[in-house]
């Protein structure tokens, strides 16, 4: 789980850096010796996320460690059953072991019998001592019945004793099966989490966008369509953009919009639109301009949900230049 939290934070502190990289107002234009400044800052922070991702494939083998472990221990909860069977024969050894001792009685009392037989037979000669004969054999009859009735107490206790042992080998039992469960209710729970942060790295490093054109030479319909694509990352169907001129939403996250709009209009204008709603509103060229020919570029971060719209919307009935209206669209995050 410890490495779990680590591998969180560390893509969490990598998406802060990158937004923070992203979002910067301040940033100034760039010369050339910061271009490439700026590119060795990018190769850095691939590498960085090289790294990074070697260092997830660790954890999640680290974590594949721990659970043979916890299978390993597993097994040797089970060898516990293996020593309860053993005692379980120990036990029915010592019941036989009684049950022998047992025997020896009976035959000690069958060698009484014949010792009482051979004093009937001397009883002819001996009347005289028949009261004594006759004391002594119903004394050795009241021992043979107390005889009897310790070892029947003996063996009875010692039954209830094996059936407390077997309560408690019960017990045990249950107990090693609550506690196998438990294991596996916590293994179906790494894997998840396993699972969701495979996830979560793969959208974070996934490339979304595109950059489309309207056909040319002159378009005047309201909504610009971008029949031509020219890019497109992580987009599967962007036939919206030549059919009614939206960017239909795919994936949910903050998106870049950048517009580029060229016109030979006086006082031309267009708005950026969310879900068919003016949201930006982008001057092309002044009231009375002196050239004929002007680019009016815009921008717009949005946050978009999927199946949400994004369209360039000419205003008054100024028409766009369509060769060099161009519609650009990022997902940063």
């Amino acid at each position: 789980m410890e490495v779990v939290a680590i591998g969180i934070f560390y893509v969490i502190f990598y998406l802060g850096f990158c937004t923070s990289f992203l979002l910067e107002e301040n940033t100034k234009n760039p010369t050339n010796d910061l271009t490439e400044k700026h590119y060795m800052h990018v190769l850095e922070m691939i590498l960085e996320e090289k790294k990074f991702r070697q260092n997830l494939e660790i954890s999640v083998t680290q974590m594949h460690t721990e659970f043979k472990t916890q299978i390993r221990n597993l097994m040797l909860d089970n060898k516990t059953e293996h020593v309860i069977e053993n005692k379980t024969d120990f036990l029915l050894q010592k019941i036989n072991d009684i049950e022998n001792k047992y025997s020896s009685i009976g035959q000690k009392v069958v060698s009484l019998q014949r010792q009482l037989g051979q004093v009937s037979s001397d009883l002819a000669k001996c009347r005289n001592d028949s009261y004594v004969f006759r004391n002594e054999l119903a004394m050795l009859k009241q021992l043979k019945s107390i005889i009897h009735f310790q070892d029947l107490n003996k063996l009875n206790t010692s039954v209830e004793s094996i059936k407390q042992q077997l309560h408690i080998y019960d017990n045990n039992i249950n107990s090693l099966n609550s506690k196998q469960a438990a294991r596996a209710q916590d293994f179906v729970a790494l894997l998840n989490q396993t699972i969701n942060l495979q996830k979560t790295v793969t959208e974070q490093t996934e490339y979304v966008g595109f950059s489309a054109c309207a056909p040319g030479p002159l378009s005047k319909t309201g909504l610009i369509l971008f029949s031509y694509v020219k890019l497109s990352y992580g987009i599967n169907d962007l036939s919206s953009l030549n059919t009614s001129g939206e960017f239909r939403c795919e994936k949910s996250g903050f998106y870049l919009i950048i517009p580029a709009i060229m016109s030979t209009q006086d006082n031309a204008e267009y708005r950026i639109q969310k879900n068919g709603i003016d949201v930006i509103p982008v001057q092309v060229t002044p009231i009375k301009a002196e050239a004929k020919i002007h680019i009016g570029t815009g921008s717009m971060i949005v946050s978009l949900n999927i199946n949400d719209t994004i369209a360039i919307r000419e205003y008054q009935n100024k028409p766009v230049y369509g060769s060099y209206s161009c519609l650009t669209v990022i997902k940063i995050k």
